[in-house]
């Protein structure tokens, strides 16, 4: 990489397909149209099923068959807790709570299947997830954190999350509507799964994907990417110059741009949809008095990140996760949450 100004090829996307998929949804939709579309009787059924079986080989005592009555009110009153009483006896609240399952646990477990007692409830939820819109030309991917404390071989921790300890998901999120496109849970190194790179044009995210290599990939499939990247990343020119706040030092391919800025910390970007331009805001630095001025890349990279920003801050507002040591409890409550706050938050109309 030299320095030269870079004039970066942003690829053309066709626009005309993008927004909802789902002929049934509209503007005039309710709340509860929007949360079936997501979390359809195949799903449903496929709890009921699997919750009731488990009641049964565990012989719970004074046990009555769930029906999709009782698990949309016991759905229901987990996102709207408060309990409310006269709807359902707790103790049949608790009752359907400790027996809840999406897994015959007598079916032999596939090996290396971390997610077994999921069952088919994540690929559903994910297939639905796909099914209700058609992304526009931004994308951002970043990590989600459910807080959970258990015992867990794929536990994470991330210190700059607020729950830090927890199971760690991939978000795909259209950064025009703030609709989640897709999410994945990571499980290990050995299961991660890539990003399916069809569709996409530009696609933003952060220092754990970010590097030349991926970069370069993508380009040559027509996507442009941008990110934060980490100094030390394979590949990466080597930024030796000592910066002040404010400055910045840049490096450049033909198509590919990498940008050291000093802010309160040095920030390092990676680009192929950014030419190294300043950009003048609105906002005033307390010291100086003076316009604060951001690199293009750095500006373009927040507001678009704002999306999973968003989406988070909603999740872990309204988030609906009861106390428990079964992850996959965990983790399908806040799945639900995930389903209910989806419309709320995204803007398709």
């Amino acid at each position: 990489m030299g320095n030269k100004r870079i004039y970066p090829t942003l690829f053309d996307f066709d626009n005309s397909n993008s927004g909802v998929k789902n002929e049934n949804l509209s503007s005039n939709s309710s709340e509860l149209d929007y949360f079936l579309a997501l979390f359809d009787d195949e799903i449903v059924n496929v709890i009921i099923e699997n919750t009731n079986l488990y009641a049964k080989q565990q012989n719970a005592s004074m046990w009555k068959d769930i029906d999709k009555r009782d698990l949309f009110i016991f759905i229901a009153l987990t996102l709207l807790m408060p309990y409310e009483k006269n709807t359902m006896s707790r103790d049949r609240y608790l009752q359907i709570l400790r027996n809840l399952h999406f897994q015959d646990n007598e079916m032999q477990v596939p090996p290396n299947n971390r997610l077994h007692k999921m069952g088919p409830i994540l690929e559903l939820i994910q297939r639905n997830f796909k099914r209700q819109l058609y992304p526009f030309q931004d994308v951002v991917i970043d990590e989600s954190l459910i807080l959970f404390k258990g015992r867990l071989h794929f536990k994470q921790y991330i210190k700059s999350k607020r729950h830090r300890f927890g199971i760690k998901l991939f978000v795909l999120c259209d950064c025009e509507t703030a609709y989640i496109l897709n999410f994945d849970v990571y499980v290990g190194k050995e299961n991660e799964k890539s990003v399916n790179q069809e569709d996409l044009v530009y696609l933003v995210h952060d220092n754990y994907y970010t590097s030349p290599a991926l970069s370069t990939y993508l380009h040559k499939h027509k996507t442009n990417s941008c990110g934060t990247v980490r100094s030390n990343r394979k590949k990466l020119p080597k930024f030796e110059k000592k910066l002040k706040k404010g400055e910045t030092e840049f490096r450049s391919s033909e198509h590919m741009l990498a940008l050291k800025w000093k802010d309160r910390r040095e920030v390092f970007m990676l680009s192929t949809m950014h030419e190294n331009k300043m950009v003048t805001l609105p906002k005033k630095d307390r010291i100086t008095g003076e316009n604060i001025k951001k690199p293009l890349c750095v500006v373009d990279y927040n507001r678009k990140m704002g999306a999973v920003d968003k989406t988070d801050m909603m999740i872990s507002s309204l988030d609906c996760t009861c106390k428990t040591i079964k992850w996959y409890k965990k983790l399908f409550m806040h799945i639900v949450t995930f389903v209910k706050v989806t419309f709320v938050t995204a803007d398709i109309y």
